[in-house]
C-alpha cells in the first residue's frame, strides 16, 4: 500500500518518502492555484499579443538594480 524509498548515505539509512502509490502530484496543489483556474479567471481581461514590438510604449527609464559595492573589513549594514 506504501512506498517507501531509502538511501544508505555514509551507513546512516535515512527514510526519504513514504507515500502511497496512487496518489498524484497534482492531488497536493489546490484547484484555485492550479492554470486552468486562472484562465477561466482573466480569460476576458488577457488578450494576446504577437510580439513585444506591439507592446504599449513606456515614457520611463528602464529599471535598474542598485550598484553593489563591496562592505569594507569591519564595517556594518
Amino acid at each position: 500500500m506504501y512506498e517507501i524509498q531509502k538511501i544508505d548515505v555514509a551507513s546512516y539509512t535515512h527514510l526519504m518518502e513514504i507515500s502511497p502509490k496512487y496518489w498524484s502530484k497534482s492531488s497536493y496543489v489546490d484547484d484555485c492555484f492550479k492554470k486552468d483556474t486562472y484562465v477561466r479567471c482573466y480569460e476576458h481581461v488577457i488578450y494576446p499579443v504577437n510580439g513585444s514590438n506591439l507592446w504599449k510604449k513606456n515614457p520611463h527609464d528602464d529599471v535598474v538594480p542598485p550598484v553593489f559595492r563591496k562592505l569594507l573589513v569591519g564595517q556594518k549594514k
